[in-house]
């Protein structure tokens, strides 16, 4: 395996104290594209002429690994995961955790909206409701950014027990939510987020009541590509971690030479002979078991093969992982939960497309029946038709699009045995539908391609 990241920029960030007991990631490595949409300290700068390192202090998080809250004014109190504000003045309570680069989400459950909720992502300066710097959808069907309310069409008034989800994108600079598990919409983008801009979960509240969920419970959506902000790990087990990621990491570069022999091409992720090594520790054959792209998954990883640093450390972190056997136990969980749960494979199918891909729109029908093949086998996905696809497949295909591979499983789903019941006005992909009518012509052999063996 080989991974190929452009070398990211720097550009000036907001100075800020940093805080003790902080999951300290480095950076300094390398990405393809813009394209890091699931981790990782990732800086565009438009003007190509001018290209720096990121700076190695750069923290994608950074505060203690079970989040909690701080009241910056107003009479807020804060017990446990409940914070409720029950008279004088708007109160805002600020989270002890501060994000500055990848993905991060999440969720605030309403419990009494008798008053003013507001709950968004702010720097350290955010102070005051009309301060700048804080990005807030409100209770009341509205949005806050820097002291101005203005109207956000997809919202609509909040009720008890609602749940809301709001996940900051710091890659693209964007901030989402979603509401009772719907996706309302886009709530601020790039333009009104500065780059480099360092965000703490913030909520403001005057005579309201509200939980906040980091990870302690199972959440009631979590969005694609995103991170949790609670870490499984203290302090111990976070140096046990880097022990793991440093020991990959040199496996993989002692195999591998920067292009020019320069010694700041090396990668600062896991890649080759290290991955190679990594699936074989915890006792996967990566040509036969498809654990290593569940682990991608779950890791939010973006190229293909390649552990960064901040996926690696966020990822195992999240997951409470620090040794081998501990990732061995977790993988075979969550192997153990892809046959039971259809709707979580739907997930890490759909992501497998995306990965293996890369910056290409297809695959190739090579690699997509090699991993078809895998995952069928390996999550028990019975389709009768399924050697008459891969047939079909050998004998006219050319490339496998995104909305093939999306829509097969569907397709499955609804045509488990045979194809009696079609409906041809249905909106499957075409090649779908010549794969149909391929079968109703009784699987003709490829005239062109008997010609081509003579």
């Amino acid at each position: 395996p080989k991974s190929s990241r452009k070398q990211n920029e720097k550009e000036d960030s907001e100075e800020v104290t940093e805080p003790q007991n902080q999951l300290h990631i480095s950076s300094n490595w390398n990405q393809k594209d813009i394209q890091l949409k699931k981790s990782a300290y990732v800086v565009i700068q438009e003007d190509k002429d001018s290209k720096e390192e990121l700076n190695n202090s750069i923290q994608a998080r950074s505060g203690p690994p079970n989040p909690g809250f701080n009241t910056v004014t107003g009479s807020i109190r804060v017990k446990k995961t409940e914070l409720e504000h029950t008279s004088g003045s708007m109160g805002i309570a600020r989270s002890d955790v501060r994000v500055q680069a990848a993905n991060w989400f999440f969720e605030v459950t309403v419990l009494n909206c008798r008053g003013t909720i507001k709950v968004g992502w702010a720097t350290q300066k955010f102070k005051r409701e009309t301060d700048d710097y804080g990005f807030f959808i409100t209770n009341q069907g509205r949005k806050s950014i820097k002291g101005k309310v203005v109207d956000f069409k997809n919202n609509d008034r909040w009720q008890r027990n609602d749940v809301i989800t709001i996940a900051a994108d710091l890659v693209e600079r964007n901030i989402y939510v979603w509401r009772n598990g719907v996706k309302v919409g886009t709530l601020f983008d790039s333009p009104e987020i500065s780059r480099m801009i360092i965000l703490s979960p913030t909520i403001i509240l005057q005579n309201a009541k509200v939980s906040v969920n980091f990870g302690e419970q199972p959440f009631k959506v979590e969005p694609e590509g995103f991170n949790p902000l609670l870490q499984n790990l203290d302090k111990k087990g976070g140096a046990k971690l880097e022990q793991l990621y440093q020991h990959y990491k040199k496996i993989g570069i002692e195999d591998e030479e920067p292009e020019d022999d320069d010694e700041d091409d090396w990668e600062e992720a896991i890649v080759g002979t290290g991955t190679i090594q990594f699936s074989q520790d915890i006792g996967v054959d990566i040509e036969k078991d498809p654990t290593l792209l569940v682990v991608a998954w779950k890791l939010n990883c973006t190229a293909v093969w390649s552990f960064s640093k901040v996926e690696w450390m966020n990822g195992w972190s999240i997951h409470g992982c620090a040794t081998i056997e501990q990732m061995k136990q977790k993988t075979k969980e969550w192997n153990d939960n892809l046959i039971k749960d259809r709707k979580a494979f739907k997930a890490f199918y759909k992501f497998v497309f995306g990965y293996l891909k890369e910056d290409k729109t297809i695959l190739s029908i090579e690699e997509a029946l090699m991993v078809w093949d895998l995952l069928f086998a390996q999550y028990k996905i019975e389709w009768k038709l399924y050697k008459t696809w891969v047939k079909f497949l050998n004998q006219n295909g050319e490339f496998i699009r995104g909305d093939v591979w999306l829509l097969l499983l569907d397709f499955v789903e609804e045509y488990p045995e045979n194809l009696d019941e079609y409906d041809p006005l249905g909106s499957w992909p075409t090649l779908i539908d010549e794969f149909v009518e391929w079968i109703q012509d009784g699987c003709p052999e490829k005239e062109d391609k008997k010609e081509d063996e003579d």
